[in-house]
């Protein structure tokens, strides 16, 4: 539960950063994202100015391309030799890069 916390405010915080004109974008790299309050704001961060990259190894519930809704987020699937279980999130965090 704290990890789906933490990226939540996460996402929360480049939507503000974004919406104040700084630099906002997220970079995670996931097994899947099939949670949906996690979907529904990584759509509002990118509706509210926010750069959106996935890079995912298995099932996604987002949908990259849609009109108005997700038509900028970019989705990855990543499989053969670079299918290793280590996960990333990237922040943008107003310009000064915060990574895990």
């Amino acid at each position: 539960m704290n990890l789906r916390n933490w990226i939540l405010e996460m996402i929360q915080r480049e939507t503000d950063h974004a919406r104040a004109g700084k630099p906002a974008r997220i970079v995670l790299k996931l097994n899947s994202l099939v949670d949906p309050a996690c979907v529904a704001a990584l759509y509002a961060a990118w509706q509210g100015g926010v750069q959106v990259d996935l890079i995912i190894r298995g099932i996604c519930s987002l949908w990259p391309g849609v009109p108005e809704i997700s038509e900028g987020i970019r989705v990855r699937s990543i499989v053969g030799q670079y299918l290793e279980h280590s996960r990333v999130f990237s922040f943008a965090n107003g310009g000064r890069a915060d990574c895990t």
